[in-house]
């Protein structure tokens, strides 16, 4: 019998170090970072810190990268399935995550200056749509944060100051889907809780959040759709203290085969094949007029359009419609009589939020951080602002890139 125990000892103790050598095989040779099999990011190589030692983060994270760099991790996840299969269980959709370095959005330089470099992302393929997915970084939203702050110490005290950060459309994607993306009502609460007090924080997460069962972004593009600004456009309006007129007082119109930035690049050519429908809304007699100022062989340039530019591409459906494209800046004349004066810095996303906001000013001056050469404060002090938004969508808090563009525009300002 003391013989039979010693042998069981000597097999446990052998399959312990088989176990050993594939899981240490693995995580030396598997240069992997995203499961294809699983729709997740697999876990980095852990970085220490005084922090996740104490708290045991440390040793949960490289638990989680062994197991996830197990050499021939990919075989045995693919018999586990067929095992599932067989058991009658199956994963639903087909979906693929890939990793491009390619600029969908956040740091485009409209002239073709050098941008700061881009950092790589993960998007998930389905079918018929593409959806960016956020990675968490605590350094770069504290980084984010702090640009904001120095916004605010800059501002002059008689200028209300309010900041909205928009979520991706992952965040109101089928569970599944969420849990290949990190959380980003964390995220934005987090650049909230370390912003300057005298910033209005606007909670848009939330407005999306109670209408994520409507169109509220584009399947084939990164960006919101009208209807999705238009809940936004009513959080920030709460915010400033005005009220946003319903939107059964505006008339809906729709473009047919629309196809977003994200269906136009080279690797996911099938989302050509699932055109989608782009959709804006106008009071009657109330499409503003917008004035677009460019740079072109070093002067200072403009044109004029509405700001709901049906022309803008030839009359195809086009997100540019929403006050013409990006700009260096663009002046858009707005309805209300109230001496109520609204600059906004933004990314892309606000351009089909402006629109809304012409209700509640007499005039919106829309400045884009990536391209404007203006100084800022001649600007605010030319158009006699009063409010000041800053928005930019979840990205920005990924990379170093646009915030350093923020900071770039704050800096020249003096």
């Amino acid at each position: 019998m003391r013989q039979k125990n010693q042998y069981g000892v000597l097999v446990s103790f052998l399959i312990f170090i088989v176990c050993c050598v594939l899981l240490a095989a693995g995580a030396m040779q598997n240069p992997q970072t995203v499961s294809q099999q699983e729709n997740r990011l697999l876990q980095s190589k852990p970085i220490f810190s005084a922090e996740s030692y104490l708290s045991g983060a440390y040793f949960r994270q490289w638990e989680s990268y062994i197991s996830d760099h197990i050499l021939h991790r990919d075989k045995l996840l693919q018999l586990s399935a067929q095992i599932e299969q067989g058991m009658g269980c199956s994963f639903g959709n087909a979906a693929q995550i890939i990793e491009t370095s390619a600029d969908i959005g956040v740091s485009e330089d409209k002239d073709g200056a050098e941008s700061a470099p881009q950092a790589r992302e993960q998007l998930l393929v389905l079918e018929d749509r593409l959806l960016e997915l956020y990675t968490h970084d605590t350094q770069q939203c504290a980084a984010y944060a702090a640009v904001l702050n120095g916004y605010a110490r800059w501002l002059p005290e008689q200028i209300e100051f309010y900041h909205m950060l928009i979520p991706m459309a992952v965040a109101f994607s089928e569970e599944t889907y969420q849990q290949v993306s990190d959380d980003q009502q964390q995220a934005i609460a987090e650049v909230y809780q370390q912003l300057d007090e005298r910033i209005g924080t606007v909670d848009v997460y939330h407005a999306l959040e109670q209408h994520q069962t409507e169109d509220i972004y584009f399947r084939t593009d990164h960006h919101w759709t009208a209807l999705g600004a238009y809940y936004g456009a009513e959080a920030f309006a709460e915010q400033a203290g005005w009220t946003l007129p319903a939107l059964e007082s505006y008339e809906m119109y729709t473009m047919d085969s629309y196809l977003g930035q994200l269906a136009l690049n080279h690797l996911t050519p099938q989302l050509q094949q699932h055109p989608e429908s782009l959709t804006y809304y106008l009071r009657p007699g109330h499409n503003q007029k917008s004035t677009m100022y460019f740079y072109e062989n070093g002067q200072t340039k403009s044109f004029t359009a509405p700001m709901i530019n049906i022309d803008f591409n030839q009359k195809k459906a086009d997100y540019g419609i929403f006050i013409s494209g990006d700009y260096p800046y663009t002046v858009i004349e707005g309805e209300a009589k109230n001496g109520r004066v609204l600059a906004v810095v933004k990314d892309s996303y606000g351009n089909a939020l402006i629109p809304w906001l012409t209700t509640g000013y007499e005039r919106i001056l829309a400045i884009d951080p990536r391209t404007c050469q203006e100084n800022l404060q001649q600007l605010l002090t030319q158009y006699q602002v009063t409010d000041f938004l800053l928005l930019d969508y979840v990205k920005v808090t990924m990379t170093a890139a646009y915030g350093q563009q923020l900071k770039a525009l704050l800096d020249a300002a003096g």
